[in-house]
């Protein structure tokens, strides 16, 4: 259950390594994945990898992006698939 809030203000790269969000800007910041509650994305300038997008459907943690003047524009969540093996 996490419950951090996440917000990327500024250009940068988001990756998964070893269960962390990596997000590199000026600096190097880690967060464990399941920590996060929410992630707001502020900025159209953002690359997101695809490991961190499939870690998000696993994990279940909501995600936001907000462009111009804070309006959100976009929500992610998890939709709950069922499979069945034969």
């Amino acid at each position: 259950m996490g419950f951090r809030i996440v917000n990327i203000k500024s250009r940068s790269k988001l990756d998964l390594k070893m269960n962390y969000l990596v997000c590199r800007s000026e600096k190097e910041t880690r967060v464990f994945i399941p920590e996060i509650s929410m992630l707001i994305l502020e900025s159209t300038s953002i690359s997101i990898t695809t490991a961190l997008i499939s870690a998000h459907t696993f994990l279940n943690f909501n995600s936001m992006t907000c462009v111009d003047r804070q309006s959100k524009e976009s929500r992610l969540k998890r939709n709950k698939v069922l499979y069945n093996r034969r």
